[in-house]
């Protein structure tokens, strides 16, 4: 188990290392190798693993019988069927997957490049052994909101993609931060009482792709995920809205996603399915942080940086302890890490 959270650990602080050099560095060569190093790091130990990820094996599975398997995404169909047609093995789809999920982020934008990437890392590197469709979308997603907020101007992985597609359009939207925080504290309200249930109880979402979990052993309140580390992320989601909203960023999207992600986590703890959308919201950190920074730095409470990556190292200690393949509730299996030579 140690050996796991050494691994787990140098993949962390090597993605800082190599992002930050990519950020700072002077000439436009190393700054690419600088890229392409973190890539690898990402990269390697993700198509090297095996047994890992409590998806592993219903990946190989929807592989080894891709003609009972079409109600997947058709893109994600379509690269199983590819890969087939070459007779490659089964692990050739993770290969493939790892290097659609991180290519994406060697093009963002370079500045705070070295926060976005630690906020992948911690919030995001370690669900994509797992929920391997998810995090493609979620890294595409990334991709297209940071060409957005450029000025520039991708998701047919996973259904949750098209969660996000609403935020393209609200961008220069302009609301009233205290219209916001009234809106804000009704959802709030909503959330905590029965008329939250009242709300989906209608066609409109029983229909929809996530509607039918309510329905299953996810549409449970969750015996997990409620304690104090869920109230600690509610809190600094809540912490990061109120940044944000009080920035002077143009990029009124990040406000509203902002405001997603809280309302998503506080969803989290009366509802199981909605950790996956917990999950995905978690992207909104690795925008709204840098703009939370700027925030605290005028305001001189610069020590909430520390204490946020402190807090958000710690979970990502946590959920590599937690998260055992022998396990079974709430769990992820990440660990211990295995490689295909151990097969």
């Amino acid at each position: 188990m140690i050996e796991t959270f050494i691994l787990y650990n140098a993949i962390l602080l090597l993605s800082v290392l190599f992002a930050y050099y990519a950020e700072h560095s002077k000439t436009r060569r190393s700054r690419i190798l600088a890229r392409y190093s973190l890539f690898m790091v990402l990269f390697v130990p993700s198509v090297l693993r095996y047994d890992i990820g409590t998806d592993y094996a219903s990946y190989v599975d929807s592989f080894n019988f891709s003609s009972e398997y079409k109600q997947t995404e058709i893109v994600f169909y379509a690269l199983i069927l590819f890969l087939r047609n070459l007779q490659l093995p089964a692990h050739s789809l993770f290969v493939c997957s790892a290097f659609i999920t991180y290519f994406p982020l060697l093009f963002l934008q370079r500045k705070n490049y070295t926060w976005k990437i630690l906020m992948y890392v911690l919030l995001c590197y370690l669900l994509s052994y797992s929920a391997i469709r998810n995090m493609i979308s979620l890294s595409l997603v990334i991709l297209a909101f940071d060409l957005f907020f450029r000025g520039k101007l991708s998701v047919l992985f996973h259904a949750s993609s098209f969660v996000f597609l609403p935020f393209f359009f609200v961008n220069r939207m302009h609301c009233n931060r205290i219209i916001l925080l009234l809106i804000s504290s009704f959802l709030l309200c909503i959330c905590y009482t029965d008329m939250f249930f009242v709300l989906l109880n209608n066609d409109l979402f029983l229909n929809s792709y996530y509607g039918g979990y309510m329905f299953s052993v996810y549409g449970v309140e969750p015996s997990y995920n409620t304690g104090y580390g869920a109230f600690s992320k509610i809190l600094f989601a809540a912490i990061v809205f109120l940044s944000v909203l009080f920035s002077k960023t143009k990029d009124n999207a990040v406000i509203y996603f902002s405001l997603f992600y809280f309302i998503s986590l506080v969803l989290m703890t009366k509802v199981s399915i909605f950790l996956r959308l917990a999950d995905a919201a978690a992207i909104t950190l690795v925008f709204a942080l840098p703009l939370c920074l700027s925030v605290w730095r005028e305001k001189k409470i610069i020590a909430l940086k520390y204490l946020m990556v402190l807090f958000y190292v710690v979970l990502f200690e946590m959920f590599i302890y937690a998260n055992n393949r022998g396990l079974k509730e709430g769990n992820v299996g990440v660990s211990p890490y295995q490689t295909i030579f151990c097969e």
